[in-house]
């Protein structure tokens, strides 16, 4: 038994080893993904594009439209999910009626 859970651990470790490099490859860009994703999630440009703007003497203000989307995918993915009443319904078929 105790080798068998050596074995999947080991087989653990190296998944997560092989996912953690995927994830740090400068070619697949993952860590830059996520790190840009999230920043656009709060609102803040890059530091590129910040100095771009300043810059150009443009305004810094940043208007969040991905949040704004992601609150309304939340607030109506919670009603669907968390509601007492089901906005979805199964009505038998008159074929699965007779079959009974």
């Amino acid at each position: 038994m105790s080798q068998e859970l050596s074995g999947l651990a080991a087989y653990v470790r190296h998944q997560y080893e092989v996912f953690r490099r995927h994830r740090n490859n400068t070619a697949s860009g993952w860590s830059d993904r996520l790190l840009n994703a999230m920043r656009v999630f709060n609102g803040q440009y890059d530091a590129a594009k910040l100095s771009d703007i300043r810059r150009f003497g443009g305004s810094e203000i940043y208007a969040r439209i991905i949040a704004m989307k992601c609150r309304g995918a939340f607030s109506l993915l919670r009603d669907v999910y968390l509601s007492p009443d089901r906005p979805w319904g199964r009505i038998p078929t008159i074929a699965a009626i007779d079959s009974d």
